[in-house]
């Protein structure tokens, strides 16, 4: 069929991919009643899963000119009008409804699935409103003499954070989302030691897990840090865990026919679960873990639903929170019962709206912080705002320039001379981490590759490094992926440096959360990266003192608002933006929705 040369040539311009080529060219192969609607909508539901949509929406696409490219000059990429497409796509044997098995699914709301994603998306939403209808038994006079002890009145202001460990106490499975410095951890340590004092005096087994390595070694830390400084029984005490683990490494992948030795025909023991950094939680990750879960597992989703979503498809905690507004009139005259605050409610309920809270009060960034009320501009997306803001001089936390010109030069002379005469791991490991240079991109003038490659020009130029082609003293190095033999994890970053009792020979040290310092032979690390600079995708579930965010000097798809407030709520002193004026309004103008039939199943 000329549609698939089309195709073909696309493919090869890295316009739409290889595998959307060849899964479109296999359902037209394998289908009665194949057609160019069929092959064009087949290779479009596969490229858009790759741009993160769990479906398409034939309404969004029809007639319109699909996957433009300026050396094809072809109408066959015109989709048809949308009840025509839906027609023809209905006599295709390889796209059938819900009661059918096949490759593809086309709902009644015209949104056209590859099947496993429809399946995740009914799965979960199955699961979260069936949590929602078996409420729990609670000790009242217990949970009110808990929230006075953890959360003693100060002000007439509600304490959300209170509000936030109700919710929580009160929902099998519940949803907690929170920006920076809002105290989420606190929160729910303070959460499961009410849990705890609920389920005394049997033991509870919790659990806490993370998407990444990083992520889960943060939590850790921050869940030792919390135990330390509130006033917890020691009964109680004890029985928080002290280690949290990857969502993979609690699931325990790769066993057999199925993704995990954990799921729902061999499920978790657990009691409680905590997951934090719950916005990098795909929908296929979702769709594995609840099904791993026994029905009486409480479960407590931590995270931030402005930040980016996850890389793959889905935005299932941003789904998830749209349905959070306030509060039924039933939880509201609950919470007052609890605490006495007044909770607004809303008439049109949803299934899910009292299984989520979140935290408005930043601890971190008070009224003369910069940082904070950008971030809170980009989030609106509010640009005039936020350049306004970035312009006040009174605003000593934040910078921005409009282009590079020798900022590089300057944060080599300011940070990196100092860190390449430190020669002691951890005190090295410590001072580079408190700075950090995040990129839009990873390719590209502006991107990470080439801002590491400069800097490590910069520093030959001072002569803190030669001429190499292997591992060199002072070397930052990250983690690309998990290592278990090593326990080392994704996003870990480390620095190579000569061991005083090893003869000197280099080795890559990594800190830990708890103190402890790890020495790796540089050659048995796999799949790593030099890391002066890293993308802001990486830095999710990080935090650093100071940032440097670089973005694209040329209008780029993958500017957006999510993007810059993720990058801009990474730093807690300082935070140093770089970018073109119309790069930035791009930026904070643009949105990331994502395709998902998800918000509307929780709906019903």
């Amino acid at each position: 069929m000329q549609l698939l040369t089309i195709l073909y040539k696309l493919a090869n311009q890295n316009i739409i991919r290889h595998v959307d080529y060849f899964f479109a060219e296999f359902m037209a192969k394998i289908s009665t009643h194949p057609s160019d609607d069929l092959i064009l909508a087949a290779c479009l539901v596969s490229h858009q899963n790759s741009q993160g949509d769990s479906c398409i929406q034939l309404k969004q696409f029809a007639e319109t000119q699909l996957f433009f490219s300026s050396q094809l000059e072809s109408t066959s990429l015109i989709a048809p009008p949308l009840d025509n497409w839906r027609q023809a796509l209905l006599k295709c044997s390889v796209i059938g409804n819900s009661q059918q098995s096949t490759p593809m699914i086309l709902d009644e709301d015209n949104h056209l699935y590859l099947a496993k994603y429809w399946h995740y998306e009914t799965q979960i939403s199955q699961y979260l409103i069936s949590q929602n209808q078996h409420p729990v038994n609670i000790n009242k006079n217990l949970l009110k003499q808990g929230l006075s002890h953890y959360f003693p009145s100060s002000s007439q202001v509600i304490d959300w954070q209170k509000i936030a460990a109700i919710t929580a106490v009160l929902n099998r499975c519940s949803f907690i989302s929170g920006g920076p410095g809002t105290g989420k951890t606190t929160t729910v340590t303070k959460i499961l030691a009410l849990l705890i004092e609920q389920n005394l005096p049997k033991q509870s087994h919790i659990a806490l897990a993370a998407p990444t390595g990083k992520a889960a070694a943060r939590l850790t830390e921050s869940i030792l840090q919390a135990k330390q400084q509130l006033s917890i029984k020691p009964s109680i005490a004890e029985q928080l865990p002290d280690q949290a683990f990857t969502l993979h490494r609690l699931l325990k992948s790769g066993h057999g026919q199925h993704a995990f030795f954990h799921h729902a025909n061999n499920p978790l023991s657990i009691d409680i679960l905590l997951i934090d950094e719950a916005s990098m939680i795909d929908l296929s990750m979702m769709h594995h873990l609840l099904t791993a879960l026994p029905s009486n597992t409480r479960v407590i989703f931590l995270g931030d639903k402005d930040q980016l979503s996850s890389v793959d498809a889905g935005s299932v905690l941003g789904d998830i929170c749209e349905h959070g507004e306030s509060f039924s009139e039933e939880r509201k005259q609950l919470i007052f019962e609890l605490t006495n605050d007044s909770i607004g409610y809303n008439e049109n309920q949803s299934a899910l709206q009292d299984q989520i809270s979140f935290l408005f009060h930043s601890y971190r960034f008070d009224q003369h912080s910069g940082i904070g009320k950008l971030a809170k501009q980009i989030n609106q997306g509010n640009f005039e705002s936020a350049v306004e803001i970035l312009n006040q001089a009174k605003f000593q936390d934040i910078q921005w320039s409009s282009s590079i010109d020798q900022h590089l030069l300057e944060y080599t002379q300011h940070h990196l001379i100092d860190y390449f005469k430190i020669t002691d791991p951890i005190e090295a490991l410590q001072y580079f981490n408190q700075f950090r240079i995040l990129c839009a991109t990873r390719e590209g003038s502006q991107g990470v590759n080439n801002i590491n490659s400069t800097i490590e020009k910069i520093l030959r130029l001072h002569k803190l490094t030669a001429e190499h082609q292997g591992f060199y003293a002072g070397q930052p190095v990250m983690m690309n992926r998990n290592n278990y033999s090593l326990g080392l994890f994704n996003g870990d970053i480390g620095v190579i440096l000569p061991d005083k009792s090893a003869d000197n020979e280099l080795r890559a040290f990594f800190l830990f959360s708890d103190g402890t310092l790890k020495s790796v032979l540089p050659q048995r690390l796999v799949d790593f990266e030099t890391v002066y600079a890293m993308t802001i995708h990486k830095s999710q579930g990080s935090e650093f003192n100071k940032v440097m965010i670089i973005l694209p000097d040329i209008k780029s798809t993958i500017l957006s608002r999510e993007l810059l407030y993720t990058g801009v709520t990474r730093a807690k002193q300082h935070c140093h933006i770089i970018a073109p004026l119309e790069i930035l309004k791009q930026a904070v103008n643009g949105k990331i929705i994502r395709a998902s039939g998800l918000r509307k199943r929780l709906s019903s």
